[in-house]
This record gives structure tokens, sequence and C-alpha cells, in this order.
């Protein structure tokens, strides 16, 4: 049976990317248990629990990415809470990004926003008092004990190999998936459905780079700010089909929202022709490919290729932290 320790002792005995995966993910459990106490304090701010959700995602794929180190079971119960959270936080969520559509439209106090509000309130309500039961009930540490790293379990990672090669092998097929995925979203005849789920695509790429960020060097921080960029304007499109569910009953803002949304559509797509074409693909596909070695390397920078000057015209309504 393979046993799990954090102690000094055993720690030298771990393969190299048992040990940075548990640096990882713990890293990640903080942020999130913190992000956990600031929600329960302020359920009402919307900031507050977007960030909430942006620490829960990528808590969770880093459980996604290593899931080979931790007992399946513990996470999967982890997970499944989370889950569970996200639906509740979600709620308030879409009721915030859909009085802020309805503002930018002009019908910021008509029916349909004070229904919002007051349904944005009951979301918060239950949030809040699922938050403070988990404090009460100790679970945030309940986790913590369960995040014990195990060794001498085989997996997608490879316990013999160091950590820069263990990237190298796995993150340019994730870049191929992703623009692949991109590609035939970019096509005018793809739904919005197609969009949604290339968005969480681009979400989960991102997150899982950023795992691996202290492999890189510039390329890296180039690449994840291409990336939220792009999340930028997948998320505005997306916000404006989440609104409409909810606005439904009001014709005017429909019309409004729905050119928005008509706008931003067009926006994505361009974006990606312009910031995601093949010669990108072929830079990504390079730096990646070739991580640094932490203890010997001083790579030369590798610039992306050169792009049209454009001017960037920020989307309205775009809210503080969208792309994450």
């Amino acid at each position: 049976m393979a046993n799990s320790s954090t102690d000094g002792k055993d720690t030298a005995k771990r393969p190299a990317i048992l040990t940075y995966a548990d640096a990882q993910v713990q890293e990640r459990f903080k942020r999130l248990a913190s992000q956990f106490g600031r929600a329960a304090k302020h359920p009402h701010d919307p900031d507050t629990i977007h960030d909430m959700r942006v620490a829960t995602r990528r808590f969770m794929q880093s459980l996604k990415v290593f899931g080979q180190f931790f007992d399946r079971q513990s996470t999967k119960k982890m997970r499944r809470r989370l889950r569970r959270l996200m639906h509740l936080s979600g709620e308030a969520r879409n009721c915030d990004i859909a009085l802020e559509l309805l503002e930018l439209a002009g019908f910021e106090r008509g029916k349909s926003a004070s229904q919002l509000r007051r349904r944005r309130k009951r979301a918060e309500e239950i949030l809040a008092e699922l938050l403070c039961r988990w404090h009460k009930r100790g679970l945030y540490g309940q986790w913590l004990r369960h995040l014990r790293v195990i060794n001498g379990v085989s997996g997608d990672w490879n316990c013999s190999a160091p950590v820069e090669g263990n990237a190298r092998r796995a993150l340019p097929s994730l870049a191929r998936e992703f623009f692949a995925a991109g590609s035939v979203a970019a096509r005018k005849n793809t739904d919005h459905g197609q969009l949604h789920q290339f968005r969480l695509l681009a979400k989960r790429f991102r997150y899982t780079l950023e795992l691996f960020q202290p492999l890189f060097g510039p390329e890296m921080q180039r690449g994840v700010k291409e990336l939220r960029a792009l999340q930028d304007k997948l998320g505005a499109m997306n916000d404006c089909v989440t609104a409409l569910v909810l606005i439904a009953d009001n014709p005017g803002a429909v019309s409004a929202i729905e050119k928005l949304l008509a706008e931003r559509e067009t926006a994505c797509r361009t974006h990606w022709r312009e910031h995601f074409d093949a010669r990108q693909k072929a830079w990504w596909l390079d730096w990646l490919s070739r991580p640094l070695n932490r203890a010997t390397d001083r790579m030369p920078l590798r610039k992306p290729p050169r792009k049209p000057m454009l001017t960037e015209n920020r989307l309205p309504g775009a809210a503080k932290g969208q792309a994450a």
C-alpha cells in the first residue's frame, strides 16, 4: 500500500514532481480558505464572490491535474462540496452580471432589476449560511489534513522524470487541444453552447499553465496575459447570454443586450484571428516544449510574432477581474 507523509525525513525521498505538486496544491488551498472567509463576511460584494469563485476553480484544477498524488476518495468529496458551492455562488454571480448589463442598457430602475436584487439577496444569504456552517464544522481543517501527498502511485505523471521533463511532455499537448478547440469556436456558425465549452477549456488551460509558471521565463507571463485577454472577450459574451435568460420578460432590455452580444461575438472572433493564428501557435509550442532547468538554465527570451498595432477598446460593462 502506498505511504503518505509530509515530514521532512521522507520529503527528501519523494520524486520531484510529487513535491512540486504538493506545494502548488497547498498554495491554492490557502488562497481558497482565505477567500472563503472574505466571502462569508461580505457575501453582498460582487468582487468578493467573483474572487472566491476564481480561487475555487484554481484549487479544483490543481486537484484534477495532480490527482494521482492525493487520496482520490477524499478529493472526490472535496470536489463534490465545491461544486455545490459554485452552484450557489453562481446564482449570486449571475444576478450581479444581469444587473450590470441592465444598467448598461438603461434599465436599472425597472421591474426586472428589482426582481434580480431580491433574488441576489436570497442567494447571498444562502451562500453565507453555507460558508459559516463549513467554518463551524472545521471543514477547512479537515480538508487540509486530507491533502497529504501519496508516494508510489502510478498515473499520468512520471515520478522518475524531473518536473521540467513532465511539463515538457504534458503542456504542448494541452496547447494543441486549446488551439484546435479555439479554431472551431471562432467559426461564424458556432453556437453559444460551443463557445461556452471553449471558454471553460480556456480557463482550465490557463489554470494548468499557472501551476507550472515557476518553470518558465517571460514567455509564460506573456502567454497567460494573452489568455486573460481572450477570456475577457469570451466572458463578455457569456455574460450577455446569462443575462438574457434572467431578463427574458423585459423586451427592451433583451433587444439592447442582444445587440451588445452580437458586437461582442464579432470582437471575440476578431481577437482570436489576430492573436491566436498559426504563427502564434508555433510560438506557444516552442516555449512550452523548453521549460527552464531552474538550477542551471538562463534561456533567452523568445518573443512572440509581431502583430499589427491595434487600439485596445475595453468592452462596455466588463467587470473587474472578468477574465479570471
